[in-house]
């Protein structure tokens, strides 16, 4: 009898325990303009892994050094090239450009990179010549919400291309929130 009455007290407190939980559920979308992120797309050859001439740091990312040779990444678009003889002056010699590139490792003579939703591994000669040695689909990685919380955003249109980036810009009547 006891044991009876200490299993229907736990039921009674967790019921009431359970039933505190407010759900906030989704905010009612505002009519008119607000503050929001709206998906910066890819397509065609902007989206081709290819060697360019020296291009201005705008969104430096993560910094690697391999043999002479610096490495800053440029938020989603590649990665800047520097020849670091003379590490005090170093000189950009040109900008591999890798769309939707975040981070970069290396280890050899391979540079691993993202792209777009793939992981990919370059066999890097010297940086002009490179060659794609693998390629892993990563459909987890493609980028459909933007990384901030609590904000309305423009929903993606998969007709328009790859999602490889936000940007915050002032959007009128948007339907989508996370």
């Amino acid at each position: 009898m006891k044991t009876k009455i200490i299993k229907l007290s736990l039921i009674i407190i967790w019921l009431l325990l359970i039933s505190c939980f407010v759900e906030y559920g989704t905010p009612e979308f505002p009519a008119g303009i607000v503050e929001g992120y709206k998906p910066v797309y890819l397509t065609g050859a902007e989206a081709e892994i290819k060697w360019k001439s020296p291009q201005p740091l705008d969104k430096p990312g993560k910094i690697y050094v391999f043999q002479n040779y610096l490495l800053v990444n440029e938020r989603l678009k590649g990665v800047h090239v520097y020849n670091n003889t003379n590490p005090g002056e170093p000189i950009s010699i040109g900008f591999l450009q890798v769309a939707g590139c975040t981070d970069m490792a290396i280890q050899g003579d391979v540079l691993y990179v993202n792209h777009i939703a793939d992981l990919v591994a370059l066999k890097i000669n010297n940086f002009q010549s490179f060659a794609e040695l693998s390629r892993i689909q990563q459909k987890d990685w493609i980028n459909q919400f933007p990384e901030e919380t609590d904000v309305y955003f423009e929903c993606v249109d998969p007709s328009k291309g790859t999602v490889v980036g936000w940007e915050l810009v002032t959007l009128h009547n948007p339907t989508c929130y996370r």
